[in-house]
């Protein structure tokens, strides 16, 4: 419990920009919520049921949050996942964001925000889209004075030369607090630079697997802008950052990325599909 203390605690310390509005700007800091990132596998069986699950060790998670996150998990149901066409037991990879929330001075509020599936461990790496060629963005020197940091969350939309046809930020997360109209400019600031960088990125289509024979793919890119330039975001540590709003309104991604949920249990450094190993039928939390 110290840790979450002290990651929300740190929202008193992040940076906050020049000052425009001490109202506007404690305001956004009371959106602020410490979170951390875990990652594990769940088992699902061939009834959707899960069997088992695993969670890292290193997770800085005490007892009795291990505890609840397993309940929760426990309860989970799936739709059962095919493989070759055949309903079949799978473990897959999965990634959860945890969030806790202040309540009042004696009490937190602790639960699954959002999960990411990967595929089924036997899949071969050629069944999904892959990274070819990257360009690495570049941290903005007119956010250093600003002392920004945050998580840009792209889709892009890949073609079957491996190009980038289409690309949007769909959430950018920041680890400052400041006016909305600052807030804003930030993110826009980071969105432009992953954007620029990312654009030119090159990738390998699937070539074997259901979606083999697709004529475009959409895949989330997550991009961590660190104090200047330096990775920030520790997974299976507690951290706080302000969630920025997501943005549905790229008609060129259709209708299934706003049914996909939140994209920020996605873990730095990593290409996922948009469609995801295991598609959860039950509530994330009781």
């Amino acid at each position: 419990m110290k840790s979450i203390l002290f990651a929300l605690a740190m929202v008193l310390s992040m940076p906050a920009v020049a000052d425009k509005s001490a109202d506007e700007k404690a305001g956004n800091a009371k959106k602020a919520i410490a979170t951390m990132l875990v990652s594990g596998h769940v088992v699902i069986g061939t009834d959707g049921q899960v069997e088992e699950h695993d969670l890292d060790a290193r997770a800085k998670l005490t007892p009795e949050m291990r505890a609840f996150v397993g309940d929760v998990i426990s309860k989970w149901r799936f739709e059962p996942v095919k493989a070759n066409g055949e309903v079949a037991r799978a473990r897959v990879a999965m990634s959860l964001r945890l969030a806790a929330n202040k309540i009042n001075d004696d009490a937190y509020s602790f639960r699954i925000a959002s999960t990411y599936f990967g595929n089924r461990e036997e899949e071969p790496e050629t069944n999904s889209v892959r990274v070819a060629k990257k360009y690495l963005p570049k941290y903005p020197s007119e956010l250093v004075g600003w002392r920004a940091s945050g998580i840009v969350y792209l889709l892009l939309q890949v073609d079957p030369d491996g190009r980038v046809m289409n690309i949007g930020a769909e959430q950018v997360n920041l680890r400052l607090t400041g006016t909305d109209a600052q807030m804003e400019l930030i993110r826009e600031t980071f969105t432009k630079s992953a954007i620029r960088a990312v654009r030119k990125w090159k990738f390998h289509p699937p070539t074997t697997g259901p979606d083999a024979k697709g004529s475009s793919w959409l895949v989330w890119q997550p991009v961590d802008f660190g104090m200047f330039g330096e990775a920030s975001a520790k997974s299976d540590d507690w951290e706080t950052y302000i969630p920025g709003p997501r943005n549905l309104n790229m008609p060129w991604a259709g209708k299934s990325y706003r049914s996909a949920g939140s994209p920020d249990a996605l873990p730095d450094g990593g290409l996922y599909a948009l469609q995801q190993g295991a598609k959860l039928l039950t509530p994330l939390s009781p």
